[in-house]
């Protein structure tokens, strides 16, 4: 859908100002399993008159949504507490969390403990959240946790599970210190992974997803795609709804095995038949698309809304861009507003971005530019390269803002063409006019700055000017 443009910024789904806007749902196979979104990796209208986009989030590929806990003859192979199993105490400083600086955050990966591999591991229940690995430079990273772990309490009071884990550290202030009453079964990750084999050849299909993942995302393992396909085929083959969903993503995506995207679809439509809200959204995507099988955006909408409805902060995002769109649902504005607020409300910056330009446009809310600056700004704060773009400009133009600062805006461009952000590259190389003349000369400084550029400051984006864009974007990271 294309909405006319009215004055300097575009209305939603056209691209007609500084503000660029939703386009379809994301490409449908989704990013690799287990790598980080690429800065670019939203699609984007061609450029019109100017820039302002509203972006789409790559589906959530590692630790999303539900998995099945079926063992399958998997408590025959529990083994008996090890003898260095042991209960250790960790302090550790909370952090906070990158889209708001008043929630607590310890920066650490965690999965649902599934019952036997508690009992595998010497506990006597499937209260508590497996480490993963920890964030680099986070505040976990120098707890001394490490893959393998259990959480079992925090400050003392047991946890129910991940989301409770979460939760509370989300209510803890920054700064604070915290203790973690962590289980320890293995004496190293080499041990880990034979207690989790075992299992796993036992018959635990939740335990056979477990290594997929772990092999897929390098997570205690040296990463092996075609070792994660082996032992995610071996879940599904077994019933696990998260390996039919991962099998599913690496089939359609030709990663660890040859692309074979009918065998992807299959798995995906198992596993969302059964509610599986990754799933959902990642067969939602393909049908809304319509590549691998034939268009199909009402049936998108509606796995989108159970999915959302289910919590899936990404379906919250398509869906509001299918609404924004009138794709397989009727335009309605209001409510492309109301599912962005609730996944930004959570954290996404895509959708932080989004609903930034329905409140520069009035579209389903009322026009109010400083709204979305506020919104611009904090999914800068998250890095996100589309809100550094419209926050530019803003700043730019003047809008939303106490004063305009071309200089602050042409920071702002150049950080998203250092993440490789296309839509800023085409519209400094395409759309240059509809900035400031004060802006132009600003981002000629920085290209300079960068060793890019070699003329003057004049403001005037001719061949040297585009060419040093060309090369900036396209730098070594």
């Amino acid at each position: 859908m294309r909405l006319r443009c009215s004055g300097s910024i575009a209305a939603i789904v056209a691209i007609a100002s500084g503000i660029a806007c939703a386009d379809a749902p994301a490409r449908a196979a989704g990013l690799p399993l287990g790598r980080p979104a690429p800065a670019g990796g939203s699609l984007l209208l061609r450029a019109a008159d100017s820039g302002i986009d509203i972006v789409r989030m790559p589906p959530r590929l590692q630790g999303g949504g539900q998995s099945s806990s079926s063992t399958l003859g998997g408590q025959s192979q529990q083994a008996q507490p090890k003898a260095q199993a042991r209960l250790i105490k960790l302090p550790i400083k909370v952090g906070s969390q990158p889209s708001d600086s008043q929630k607590g955050w310890l920066g650490v990966r965690l999965e649902p403990l599934e019952t036997a591999l508690s009992a595998s591991l010497g506990l006597d229940n499937a209260n508590g959240a497996l480490v993963l690995d920890a964030f680099a430079n986070g505040p976990s990273s120098q707890s001394g946790i490490r893959f393998g772990d259990v959480i079992i309490a925090l400050n003392g009071k047991g946890i129910e599970g991940t989301s409770d884990f979460f939760r509370r550290v989300a209510a803890m202030a920054p700064g604070n210190s915290a203790i973690l009453d962590v289980w320890r079964a293995s004496a190293d990750d080499a041990d880990f992974l034979q207690t989790l084999r075992r299992l796993a050849y036992g018959g635990n299909a939740h335990v056979m997803g477990l290594l997929g993942k772990l092999y897929a995302t390098g997570s205690g393992v040296v990463r092996d795609d075609a070792e994660a396909v082996q032992w995610y085929r071996r879940g599904a083959n077994a019933g696990d709804l998260a390996a039919m969903t991962a099998l599913g993503a690496m089939a359609v995506e030709g990663r660890g095995m040859p692309q074979d995207a009918q065998e992807g679809v299959r798995w995906l439509r198992a596993a969302a038949d059964k509610n599986h809200v990754e799933a959902m959204h990642r067969l939602g995507r393909i049908l809304a698309e319509g590549k691998l099988v034939d268009k199909n955006a009402a049936e998108a909408a509606r796995l989108f809304s159970k999915a959302a409805e289910a919590g899936y902060v990404f379906s919250m995002v398509d869906l509001g861009i299918l609404y924004a769109r009138g794709d397989g649902v009727p335009t309605d504005f209001a409510k492309a507003a109301s599912w962005y607020k609730r996944a930004a409300d959570l954290g996404n910056s895509a959708a932080m971005v989004n609903l930034g330009a329905l409140h520069a446009h009035g579209k389903g809310v009322p026009l109010d530019p400083e709204a979305a600056v506020a919104l611009y700004r904090k999914s800068v704060s998250l890095g996100h390269p589309a809100g550094m773009h419209n926050l530019a400009w803003m700043l730019d133009s003047g809008k939303g803002v106490e004063r305009k600062d071309p200089e602050a805006a042409a920071d702002l461009v150049i950080k998203a063409l250092e993440r490789r952000y296309e839509f800023s590259l085409r519209q400094m190389k395409e759309n240059s006019r509809a900035w400031s003349k004060e802006f132009r000369q600003a981002l000629q400084r920085r290209l300079r700055e960068a060793g890019v550029y070699s003329g003057p400051a004049d403001g005037e984006f001719k061949e040297t000017t585009l060419s040093a864009l060309d090369a900036h974007f396209n730098r070594p990271r």
